[in-house]
């Protein structure tokens, strides 16, 4: 189960899921949106607070997989832009 739609069935927000982790709303939110993904021990963390319904391997999709191989390139081609700017 995806962390957003764990909030939604359950009717909390991203404050409450910060709380318990000591984070910031904005972290979580980033999570909740698919903009970052958390660390592994926060990961596991997740899995025991929403009492196994959100597991590591629900951070990981297709999409996810396509969305981190853009931000790879994207990754690749600053650090070709800087190289191209010190040379």
């Amino acid at each position: 189960m995806k962390l957003k739609q764990y909030l939604r069935d359950n009717h909390l927000k991203a404050r409450w899921l910060a709380d318990k982790l000591t984070t910031t709303e904005s972290v979580v939110s980033g999570w909740v949106r698919g903009i970052n993904i958390p660390r592994r021990d926060t990961m596991r963390k997740i899995e025991k607070l929403t009492n196994s319904q959100v597991k590591p391997a629900d951070w990981v999709t297709e999409t996810d997989n396509s969305q981190t191989e853009l931000t790879t390139q994207e990754k690749n081609r600053q650090i070709t832009d800087r190289a191209q700017i010190y040379h």
